[in-house]
């Protein structure tokens, strides 16, 4: 037969010699290693997710870049429009150069669809089988009229490319202008339009049609192929070239060939200008996630630096119970209901005790009521043994509403005692002294924290009959 003492830290087996089952029980005591291994770990990932925070964010300060919305100073109407940039840090090369749109989202199912894939591959397709790209599929719903070789295209023929994606391609362009001796010279400078799509589709996702002569649009133009990848978020940017020279500090003219009308959706363009760092470019979001994880371990690292120390303090203090309870011959064999009888002297008073442990299991109402005759009074306590656990904790609100039920008063007595102690030296006496003094008072309670993983209250009823009924 076995007995566990406070969250399994200790079991032992029953043997004649006490002494020997102290020293075996003490050498076996060991402390739960859940929180030295919880401890290292939220350790290394804080100090992870704080050292790369950290990198990141002195990176972050390192890339120069410029940003400039410009829909609401180009008109379409003037398709072409100049407006001055003014560069006040140096930027090392390759400068990536982007545009920007916002409130546009490409995720969207029917708009992610709008594409035929086999078309975009050099295969001739029918109007029966474009069914993806409705309800774009022809020249006349596209709203095109020439072909790429400058031939006038069929109406009524399948537009090649066709659907959604490819009706709202972007087609604004840039050129880049250093002010050197006044604006009446200023210098160009190349940005690069090559490179800027994925390999895997310039060399298999996107083909000519062997009849360029239906085609509208050229699909091996990487401008197309990086448009035709849909981004996940309303507002995103996309490569449209590169800048091989560094920029030095100065003046310069942004030409942009305004073509593309974000106010049809209510949106927004800009360009960007930016550098890159070893982590890529500018990314806050990454470095609130860094900063983010690392606060969250922080947290759960003195959380479980707490729960360690209240779990060693009560370990101990649950080893000083087991040899006092040693010492004075408290542990019980029977599992289960348990009666005994007992003779104190308070105040030069004899008591006798007649002490029954239900261990849960019984009820008090079906006792028999002989057991309680000539008695004085009777001392309820209630023990719960998960108040260990926060959520189990009794509410102080109910505490008191129950108090007030049954005419009750509650005395809270230190953590640092076994049961047996708080008994005999402390409610006893009390309630001894309440009985002599014959309060008007039906019930007195005594509450006892006992840092046992075990809360009990002690209630003393002088009325019995109240008691059974309880």
């Amino acid at each position: 037969m076995g007995e566990n003492y406070g969250q399994g830290t200790i079991q032992r087996t029953l043997k004649d010699d006490g002494d020997d089952f102290l020293n075996t029980a003490l050498r076996k005591w060991k402390f739960n290693s859940k929180y030295n291994r919880n401890l290292k770990l939220f350790s290394a990932l804080f100090l992870f997710f704080l050292t790369f925070g950290i990198i990141f964010i002195v990176y972050y300060f390192k890339i120069v870049e410029y940003k400039k919305r410009y829909d609401d100073y180009c008109q379409l109407n003037d398709q072409t429009c100049k407006f001055q940039l003014k560069i006040d840090q140096n930027m090392e090369q390759p400068i990536f150069f982007y545009y920007e749109i916002d409130n546009f989202y490409q995720t969207h199912r029917k708009f992610y669809q709008s594409k035929d894939v086999l078309q975009l591959r050099g295969e001739v397709r029918s109007i029966s089988q474009l069914s993806d790209c409705e309800p774009y599929v022809t020249n006349k719903q596209m709203g095109k009229k020439t072909s790429i070789t400058g031939k006038e295209l069929i109406q009524d023929e399948a537009a090649n490319p066709c659907g959604l994606i490819a009706k709202t391609y972007f087609n604004d362009t840039y050129k880049l202008y250093k002010i050197v001796d006044g604006q009446k010279n200023p210098l160009k400078i190349d940005i690069d339009e090559n490179d800027i799509a994925w390999d895997v589709d310039k060399n298999y996702n996107y083909k000519l049609n062997t009849n360029q002569d239906s085609m509208w649009l050229n699909v091996t133009n990487e401008h197309f192929m990086v448009w035709m990848r849909t981004s996940g978020m309303g507002r995103f940017k996309k490569l449209w070239g590169r800048i091989k020279q560094n920029l030095e500090v100065g003046d310069y003219i942004i030409e942009v060939q305004n073509n593309y009308d974000v106010k049809v959706f209510n949106g927004q363009k800009s360009f960007i200008m930016t550098t890159t760092s070893a982590f890529g470019q500018k990314n806050p979001v990454l470095i609130v996630a860094y900063f983010s994880g690392a606060f969250v371990c922080l947290v759960s690292l003195i959380e479980e630096r707490e729960q360690e120390r209240v779990y060693y303090y009560q370990d101990m203090l649950k080893k000083k119970v087991l040899i006092q309870k040693h010492k004075l011959q408290l542990f019980q064999i029977l599992v289960g209901v348990d009666y005994k009888q007992k003779i104190v002297e308070i105040n030069n008073k004899k008591i006798k005790l007649y002490i029954w442990d239900t261990a849960g299991q019984e009820k008090y109402r079906p006792l028999v009521y002989s057991y309680f005759q000539n008695t004085q009074a009777a001392i309820l306590i209630l023990v719960g043994n998960k108040c260990d656990l926060e959520y189990e904790e009794p509410d102080e609100n109910i505490l008191n509403e129950y108090q007030k039920k049954y005419n009750i008063s509650f005395l809270i007595t230190p953590p640092f005692f076994t049961v047996y102690t708080q008994f005999e030296e402390g409610v006893l006496p009390v309630a001894v002294t309440l009985l002599g003094n014959s309060l008007n008072s039906n019930v007195f309670g005594v509450q006892v924290n006992v840092m046992l993983g075990v809360l009990e209250q002690i209630y003393l009823f002088q009325n019995i009959g109240r008691f059974l009924s309880f």
